[in-house]
């Protein structure tokens, strides 16, 4: 990694650099979380100065090459898998979909008294135990999400003996019991890691984090669970497809979509969304 490129005196300094470190990648001399050479290293490296080399690494940023720590340096970033957000889907589906492995490592199952405005989610009385499952969500091996979810106890005790460590609650559920889920309702929110889920994500804390809030519901109207999911936005985007009509904002495959607005709320416990 210390030899220089040396490229036609057309091609910009800072684009040496940038697709010098391309190659790398190609070239598989640098991996996913691998940290890039400092500043001074690739200023010294390529005789020029240190906003020459800045220029490049906001050009790889830009292109979703690399990620950058504050105080730690820069690292090349894994691909991001882009989720449409047109079927209501598991997490393993949605990275088999996109061709990665999903696993989850289970790091806490039992029941729980829920708090106060998850009992009035899922329409429990006090004192009702819920089954609480904590997931770290991995794909290829790599943790992509951490999953926060309350299960009714009727759903629950469907699902306790089960392994999940390859299986999600859908497939179980659905292939197992013969229970059709039929839709959810979905809020994005934003979150600060904090140190466990620092630890959980392998991320330093104070990371910013993307949050799905989630109600899932079964073909018969009842909830089958609510879900806080805490995804890395290194590795997970969402990406959505509108068209403009004159009666409602549709995907561009034809699938309505009815409302998708945003909630201004200060009370971010109280999932307000109506399906």
């Amino acid at each position: 990694m210390e030899e220089k490129i040396n490229q036609p005196s057309k091609i910009p300094l800072h684009q040496h650099i940038s697709d010098w470190i391309k190659q790398e990648i190609r070239e598989k001399r640098l991996h996913i979380d691998d940290k890039i050479p400092s500043e001074n290293e690739l200023a010294q490296q390529f005789s020029v100065s240190r906003l020459t080399v800045r220029r490049a690494l906001q050009t790889l940023e830009q292109e979703n090459l690399i990620f950058r720590s504050q105080g730690l340096g820069a690292f090349i970033k894994a691909p991001i898998s882009l989720k449409r957000m047109v079927n209501l889907n598991s997490f393993n589906e949605d990275l088999s979909q996109a061709g990665i492995t999903p696993s989850n490592d289970i790091i806490f199952e039992g029941l729980v008294l829920p708090p106060p405005h998850i009992r009035s989610l899922l329409g429990i009385e006090d004192q009702i135990k819920v089954l609480k499952i904590d997931r770290i969500r991995f794909g290829s091996a790599r943790p992509f999400a951490f999953d926060k979810t309350w299960i009714p106890a009727f759903y629950g005790q469907l699902i306790v003996d089960s392994d999940l460590s390859k299986r999600s609650i859908f497939e179980l559920l659905e292939k197992e019991y013969d229970i059709i889920i039929e839709k959810g309702c979905q809020r994005f929110d934003a979150a600060i890691a904090d140190e466990e889920l620092a630890s959980h994500l392998d991320v330093p804390v104070n990371t910013p984090l993307l949050v799905i809030k989630r109600l899932i519901y079964t073909n018969s109207g009842k909830i089958l669970y609510y879900q806080q999911r805490y995804l890395r936005t290194d590795r997970f985007s969402y990406e959505m497809i509108l068209e403009r009509s004159s009666d409602s904002l549709q995907f561009a495959n034809g699938v309505g979509v009815k409302e998708f607005l945003p909630v201004f709320d200060p009370k971010a416990d109280e999932f307000s969304l109506v399906v």
